[in-house]
């Protein structure tokens, strides 16, 4: 499964920290995140991969957070910078 999205401040220098999650049956199994301590960019880009054991009853969720140094609006860009999916590896013992 792999996951990325543009993480936004939404304004010059208000980028702090973030991350992105990837939950297994709504529990957090995997994270990527960033600390921007002296950089305060406007907008990062997150990557996030990993293989999972999964059933048929199981599911994924992507969560992202955003830390800003004032208050106001933070988002998840929308312009190509996030996607997500994933393949089925099966194979058949003979």
């Amino acid at each position: 499964v792999f996951a990325g999205a543009g993480l936004s401040g939404d304004a010059n220098n208000e980028f702090l920290d973030g991350s992105l999650y990837l939950y297994k049956n709504g529990s957090e199994d995997v994270q990527a995140h960033v600390n921007a301590n002296e950089n305060y960019p406007r907008t990062l880009n997150f990557q996030i991969a990993h293989i999972f054991d999964l059933d048929d009853n199981d599911y994924i969720e992507v969560f992202a957070y955003v830390n800003r140094a004032s208050s106001g609006n933070a988002r998840v860009q929308q312009d190509g910078n996030s996607y997500f999916g994933g393949f089925k590896l099966a194979w058949a013992l003979h």
